[in-house]
């Protein structure tokens, strides 16, 4: 039986992907700096990944999804948002036995804001660090996860998350209105949680880059290379929550853009897509 080491466990998708990597036959230890009592996992570490104490056991692979991960928050708090998703990815690396590392990065990365380049710079020394020392590795490029298994979001930034809250509130935020898009909202490209969970399990048998071989892609993205805005996104959760709400339109946050870079598909999605519907169920 595979041991594999989560982190960030407790967050939205490291919920979905322990029970996930459990039910197919892993035995999976979380490590997260929040610890609910109960937490998923044959064990828990309550740690933070910025802390040094090495951490004790083998384990066949590393995800590594504990980041801090709002572009508005890595505005606020620069330091912090350096000191978790790079010194914290340095810790990992350096602090655990194992033998592939999954390093989970975002279609932002190497944007011109705190979060973009800070997830940027944990993919370059990820890879450095696995090819000096001889580790495989693969390094994902999430797009904008949505949907759910079980599990809600947490990032209180996040699309899902808000239109959820809009469901008790009765009122949705929509920041912007006036993007240069065919609607004036903001075009994201989605994914599945459960295909970045199925992705990820695909790493952890066949990882992206390995010692000596020819081709060592530098990341892996995943998104459906499909543009949605964020008002097809609400319609879209609307009619697969069998809900409604009031949209009121706010000025637009710092750090949105209006169309992110296109990027190939990697072939560690599914083959399936989820349609946007799926996507934006709970």
């Amino acid at each position: 039986m595979k041991k594999i080491l989560v982190t960030g466990s407790n967050g939205y998708i490291g919920k979905h992907l322990v029970k996930m990597l459990q039910l197919n036959g892993y035995y999976v230890v979380g490590i997260d700096r929040v610890d609910h009592g109960v937490n998923l996992g044959d064990e828990f570490i309550h740690q933070n990944i910025l802390d040094t104490n090495r951490i004790e056991g083998e384990y066949d692979a590393v995800v590594h999804l504990a980041a801090l991960v709002q572009v508005g928050g890595g505005q606020k708090a620069m330091m912090d948002y350096y000191q978790t998703n790079v010194v914290g990815t340095m810790n990992m690396l350096e602090r655990i036995d194992y033998k592939n590392f999954i390093f989970a990065s975002t279609c932002q990365a190497g944007s011109d804001h705190v979060y973009g380049s800070t997830k940027h710079m944990g993919e370059v020394i990820v890879r450095q660090y696995c090819e000096l020392n001889n580790k495989p590795h693969t390094i994902f490029r999430f797009g904008n996860v949505a949907g759910s298994a079980g599990f809600p979001p947490t990032n209180t930034d996040g699309l899902l998350y808000n239109l959820i809250e809009a469901q008790k509130t009765g009122t949705f935020k929509l920041y912007g209105n006036d993007y240069d898009t065919p609607d004036g909202t903001a075009l994201r490209d989605y994914v599945h949680v459960r295909e970045v969970c199925y992705s990820i399990e695909k790493a952890i048998k066949y990882p992206s880059c390995v010692p000596g071989a020819e081709t060592q892609p530098f990341y892996e993205y995943l998104g459906h290379g499909n543009f949605y805005s964020v008002s097809e996104c609400v319609d879209a959760f609307v009619k697969a929550n069998n809900t409604s709400f009031d949209v009121l339109i706010r000025p637009r946050r710092s750090g949105d853009i209006d169309v992110p870079k296109a990027y190939d598909v990697s072939p560690y999605m599914p083959i399936v897509n989820a349609t946007l519907e799926e996507m934006m169920k709970v």
